[in-house]
């Protein structure tokens, strides 16, 4: 195994995050665990421990049985969020699939893996406030049509990157995927594109309440509020008003409301407040 020369080669915050989520979602922290996760000598490992201890007393006690040290009763992230997509995210970054971690499987992280080209020039028109030139594909011009858009700002939906641009031919404010530009031209001066000042779906955040669909069974919801960490029976979704369709799709919550023909259990979530969003979806 490759190491690296000392565990100083990596953040304070990332060490410390990492003896945290190691606390919180596996119960146990070392500097065996720390150094196989970091690829890091063993002995540069130790001290650190100690330093976080020393900075933060009563966190951790040390068990002598199993050579790890454990979280106290009033262990408390100071570092970290205590969420698991924390430990989700040091999984993925640190565990390389080479069998020393055949009990933990994160699966695949669903991702579009936009043209770098197409990326930087993005970037490049928003830095600048410049229109662009692009050929676009959709599902009303599969081969493409040439159009004139002022980007603003990206967005992640979570699969998929967007652009938020002023789209000339609409004369509206939209998105375009990245994946379904096939060429790319700046098109104007420096300064000269419209800024995202007016774009009210952006700039607006919206909660999205996400329930149980009431069709289920009461047992069957109590299951779904369980399933989804539910508080007092909802989920509250904080999000930009642009962003909204693709919070919904990713709890594949229906967006064109309910239909009679459709399987509570294949639709076990449905938005609550869908009516005062309802513009804002894709058609």
């Amino acid at each position: 195994m490759n190491s690296r020369a000392d565990f100083w080669d990596f953040s304070r915050e990332d060490r410390y995050r990492a003896m945290e989520v190691l606390l919180q979602w596996e119960g146990a922290c070392n500097a065996s665990r720390l150094s196989e996760l970091f690829r890091v000598r063993r002995e540069n490992v130790t001290r650190h421990i100690q330093e976080y201890r020393a900075e933060f007393p009563g966190q951790m006690d040390y068990d002598a049985i199993g050579k790890v040290f454990r979280p106290t009763p009033a262990f408390e992230p100071r570092y970290s969020r205590g969420v698991i997509s924390e430990y989700l995210t040091l999984a993925r970054r640190f565990y390389t699939g080479d069998g020393n971690h055949s009990w933990l499987d994160c699966g695949p992280s669903p991702h579009i893996e936009p043209d770098p080209a197409i990326f930087r020039g993005i970037i490049s028109a928003i830095k600048d406030q410049q229109p662009l030139l692009v050929t676009y594909r959709s599902w009303n011009h599969p081969s493409g049509l040439q159009r004139r858009i002022h980007p603003h700002a990206l967005a992640y939906s979570g699969l998929r990157w967007h652009c938020r641009a002023f789209d000339e031919r609409t004369e509206s404010f939209r998105d375009f995927h990245l994946g379904r530009i096939d060429q790319l031209d700046h098109d104007g001066e420096t300064g000269t594109g419209t800024t995202g000042t007016h774009d009210r779906d952006w700039n607006e955040y919206i909660s999205l309440t996400i329930v149980p669909n009431p069709k289920l069974s009461d047992d069957e919801q109590n299951l779904v509020r369980a399933d989804y960490g539910m508080i007092e029976g909802k989920l509250s979704v904080q999000c930009r008003r642009s962003m909204a369709h693709y919070v919904l799709q990713g709890y594949q919550v229906p967006t064109g409301g309910d239909s009679p023909d459709m399987n509570p259990r294949a639709t076990p979530l449905i938005c609550e407040n869908l009516g005062e969003i309802r513009t804002t979806l894709f058609q």
